[in-house]
């Protein structure tokens, strides 16, 4: 029988309710270190709010919460009463089919699975699937592939050449997300690039990313939204601000995804076999979902309350990837840990992800590759969202606090905070409360129509 794989615990900051102090070899078989990690992870989750808000660990680590909980923690398994080892076991049986052991995720197929199933069973828990058969009638299916299945390059560059994206470097995830270079071009000459790529005579790897290809082609349906993903704030949201950014962009003359990437949250991506998308969650922590139009990908996937073993020593800094090397062992000692909660699953061809908020992952195109994705939020999610920009804003107000005293006003120096929480995350207080107001209007208005329909 193998040996229990070894967590190598350098932290004093949650590890000592693993182990009670630092430099401590334990391995993860020996059943107190279990329920001590199973209490730690639902600590952690409990301060952070479910892992989204690291930062306020830090009061905790002052006010004496830990010094607290240590006696509990470090009791002897057996004196353990009988709630709180009912709590600290649903949490494992929680992520139980989840496991490291497992290499998949559920599959469920769109003919077999209802929305209130898909509610109940994935969106209101957090938890992923994979759902098949969700492109009937897609015309992206249709235009957009070969008959031998491979991306269609000549239509693409036909019908939607003259468009402006963004293709961004990616030979590995060491970067980090976003850290790779961009290149400002238009469809026709990514799609040039890439059949010269084909071709060997280009050796660094473009990925096009984040193309607002609906923003851009309205008329043109390449695809039909599935009924799981249509209860869609965020975007629905960003389509009442069409006009407006629509105007701001012919004005000047120019369409380049500069003056639209804000717009909404649905994108194309293209990108050939090896291209990736480095270590992240989502945008605003909110709900995604991607179809392969063509291609496969390969996803890692980590459920949130695994969160803090990502960072570094000091809870700073998160990994780039997955990946375990000497350096990056030495920079995140908790990394292994990590890894061995990760859930990796292979998404085929006409297959949609449901990737949960807070879901740390990283995507790998094991062939060229085209998919169409959407960021959402709804009443499931909001409070993610909400968090992550609570979170910025103190981040932004820490990050400038040396020119409070400069400012004329508290009004000023918060308006200072509010630019620059919108230009990290997206959105400010002011357009969050918008979208709020946006959103709960729009619920009302469904609520008024179901209520006329029924009389």
């Amino acid at each position: 029988m193998d040996n229990p794989p070894l967590v190598l615990l350098q932290e004093k900051t949650l590890e000592r309710l693993l182990v009670g102090q630092a430099f401590v070899e334990v391995t993860e078989g020996d059943p107190v270190i279990r329920r001590r990690l199973r209490l730690a992870s639902h600590v952690y989750s409990s301060w952070t709010a479910r892992g989204t808000d690291p930062a306020a660990l830090a009061a905790h680590l002052m006010d004496g919460s830990v010094e607290a909980l240590e006696e509990f923690v470090t009791a002897d398994h057996n004196s353990m009463h009988d709630g709180a080892q009912q709590a600290a076991d649903s949490i494992e049986n929680f992520f139980s089919a989840f496991s490291s052991q497992n290499t998949d995720i559920p599959r469920r197929h769109a003919e077999q699975l209802s929305y209130d199933e898909f509610v109940l069973e994935y969106m209101a828990p957090n938890l992923p699937v994979m759902i098949e058969g969700a492109t009937e009638g897609w015309q992206a299916c249709r235009n957009w592939v070969t008959t031998d299945g491979g991306v269609n390059l000549e239509f693409l560059a036909e019908r939607f050449g003259q468009a402006r994206i963004w293709a961004t470097a990616s030979a590995s995830t060491s970067d980090g997300y976003g850290g790779g270079q961009r290149h400002d071009m238009t469809a026709g000459q990514y799609v040039d690039w890439f059949r010269r790529h084909k071709q060997g005579q280009e050796e660094q790897l473009l990925y096009l990313k984040d193309w607002h290809f609906v923003n851009e082609f309205s008329d043109y349906k390449a695809y039909v939204l599935p009924e799981y993903f249509r209860d869609d704030w965020l975007n629905e949201y960003h389509d009442m601000r069409q006009t407006s950014h629509h105007s701001a962009s012919t004005s000047n003359g120019c369409t380049s995804q500069e003056n639209i990437v804000t717009s909404d949250y649905r994108f194309v991506y293209l990108g050939p076999k090896s291209t990736t998308t480095a270590l992240h969650a989502d945008v605003l922590r909110s709900f995604s979902w991607s179809v392969n139009v063509c291609g496969r990908k390969r996803w890692r996937l980590l459920p949130p309350q695994y969160t803090h073993l990502l960072y570094d020593r000091f809870g700073r800094e998160m990994a780039p990837d997955f990946e375990l090397d000497g350096c990056q062992a030495e920079r995140f000692p908790n990394l292994a840990a990590a890894r061995r909660h990760v859930i990796e699953v292979v998404q085929g061809v006409g297959e949609a992800i449901f990737v949960p908020s807070g879901w740390h992952h990283t995507v790998t195109n094991l062939e060229d590759t085209l998919s169409i994705n959407h960021n959402w939020l709804n009443a499931f999610n909001l409070h993610w969202g909400w968090a992550l920009l609570c979170r910025e804003h103190a981040e932004a107000a820490a990050a400038i606090e040396e020119c409070r005293e400069t400012c004329s006003s508290a009004e000023e120096f918060e308006a200072l905070v509010q630019r620059n929480m919108a230009a990290n995350c997206g959105l400010d207080f002011r357009a969050a409360a918008a979208f709020a107001v946006a959103a709960i209007d729009e619920t009302g208005q469904l609520a008024a129509d179901s209520c006329l329909a029924c009389a």
